[in-house]
């Protein structure tokens, strides 16, 4: 009768506090699923940082196969960000304090990149290839002009002689001659128009304009430099 009599107000409770115990009974499974959501967030985003550092590092070993052939000092520099998606104007880190001037040339692994085109105290404004007009090239020490065809999406150069000797595969750099050091890289020849006076000759580079992670700046009153 005892036991009989406990099974009843044990009952009577439950049937009494039904509602609080399922109401304790939801908190606690609840705090054990956002505990798991909350701890399954950590590791999902630990595992994106890791990609992201992963990815960083590709870059930089990428970046780096090729700038000690550099003739110049130079600074390395991150792109902050780009203004808008079609545009070809980036801010990247370092300005006047760090001596950084107008029209210095900036190139990364692949080729000329661009130059300097804006500038403040810590951060500067990069203009891209594809957006500057009548660069200073020269090709086996043959003059022309350089410009982005947006047809063809190649790069042209124009005022050079029929007389001058231009071939499939030659290469093409800075000249020296404005602001940009002479004989960055900027792509090789593919293609060659000839006309009754003149030449017009399409050039490829191998920079993605796209895709900039890590550029050089190039200049020669640096404090500092990866060398």
């Amino acid at each position: 009768m005892k036991k009989i009599g406990i099974y009843i107000i044990i009952f009577i409770l439950v049937v009494l506090l039904r509602n609080n115990i399922v109401f304790f009974y939801g908190n606690v499974l609840g705090t054990f699923k956002l505990d798991n959501n909350y701890y399954d967030s950590i590791i999902k985003l630990k595992d994106e940082k890791i990609d992201y550092l992963t990815n960083e590092i590709n870059n930089i070993n990428e970046f780096s196969k090729n700038i000690s052939k550099l003739e110049y000092k130079y600074m390395v520099s991150k792109i902050i960000y780009k203004e808008s998606y079609n545009t070809d104007k980036f801010l990247i880190q370092y300005g006047t304090n760090n001596n950084i001037s107008l029209g210095l040339g900036v190139t990364n692994e692949y080729g000329l990149v661009g130059k300097i085109t804006k500038i403040n105290k810590n951060n500067s404004e990069l203009t891209t290839l594809r957006n500057l007009k009548d660069i200073s090239v020269s090709i086996n020490n043959v003059f022309g002009k350089l410009n982005y065809d947006e047809e063809t999406e190649l790069f042209t150069v124009t005022d050079i002689s029929n007389y001058d000797k231009v071939l499939v595969n030659d290469l093409v750099y800075t000249s020296g001659y404005g602001t940009i050091k002479e004989h960055l890289y900027i792509g090789k020849v593919i293609k060659i128009e000839n006309d009754s006076i003149s030449k017009k000759i399409y050039v490829k580079s191998d920079v993605n304009f796209n895709d900039l992670n890590y550029v050089l700046i190039v200049g020669d009153n640096f404090d500092t430099s990866i060398r």
